[in-house]
């Protein structure tokens, strides 16, 4: 449980050495009156070391940032929120440079973006429920995260939603 002040799960030392990536997490957000931070690792002003998920104020939206090979940031966003009335598995899978969403396993919007840097700064943690510079704060449940260094297989993301679905009570297709 987040209280969107100060809760954080953080790792240590961690390197990001794969373009791919996905990520499974199963939430529960309080509200949208601030950014909700899933998952992160960024620098201390807040910009991407690896990647940031979380969602938007006022809108829930899922966003995914990463950084451009030409230091720029870049998003996508999913098409709409998980909601705050039941939990939800979110996924964001990212294949070279497209990116997908996932809520419940149905497709949540798709984006691309530049070349990325490939983070191998390894003595940056991942934070859950927040990102370094503490701006998204997480208010709610997050029950479980889970972080793949590869664009994860449909089939084999059908399975890990499966098994979450099943072990938090979610209906998954």
């Amino acid at each position: 449980q987040f209280d969107g002040s100060n809760d954080t799960i953080g790792t240590a030392g961690f390197a990001l050495t794969s373009l791919d990536l996905t990520v499974f997490a199963v939430i529960r957000a309080t509200d949208y009156a601030n950014f909700n931070g899933i998952i992160s690792k960024t620098d201390a002003s807040g910009n991407p070391k690896g990647m940031d998920f979380y969602l938007i104020t006022s809108t829930g939206i899922p966003r995914f940032l990463r950084r451009s090979g030409f230091g720029a940031n870049y998003n996508v966003d999913g098409t709409s929120a998980p909601g705050t009335s039941t939990t939800r598995v979110v996924e964001v899978v990212q294949a070279s440079t497209t990116i997908s969403h996932y809520r419940d396993g149905a497709a949540n919007g798709s984006g691309s973006g530049g070349t990325i840097t490939i983070d191998d700064d390894a003595t940056k943690g991942l934070i859950v429920g927040n990102r370094t510079d503490g701006f998204t704060k997480f208010k709610g449940y997050i029950a479980e995260v889970l972080l793949y260094s590869a664009a994860v297989s449909s089939g084999d993301r059908l399975s890990i939603r499966q098994y979450l679905g099943t072990k938090y009570g979610v209906t998954v297709v």
